[in-house]
């Protein structure tokens, strides 16, 4: 189990990666965004493992940049 902390840094994380993943296909470099893609690939691994999941929360926009914001929570 996580603590409150811990769920908080790696929902944090997980939402730079997907802030980086849009930002970098907008400024086209998709090799970059790929890479982004990956480590929430391997996140949502870990997530998986330790029983959370990363459902869609809403849309956040950060320096001009649309990106996918999820929210980590604890399977039942």
């Amino acid at each position: 189990m996580l603590t409150e902390k811990q769920v908080e840094e790696l929902e944090y994380q997980y939402n730079y990666y997907s802030f980086r993943k849009e930002f970098n296909e907008k400024v086209g470099d998709m090799e970059e965004s790929k890479i982004n893609l990956a480590k929430m690939g391997d996140l949502k691994a870990v997530f998986d493992a330790l029983g959370y999941k990363t459902p869609w929360e809403r849309y956040d926009e950060k320096c001009g940049v649309k990106y996918d914001y999820y929210k980590l929570v604890k399977e039942c």
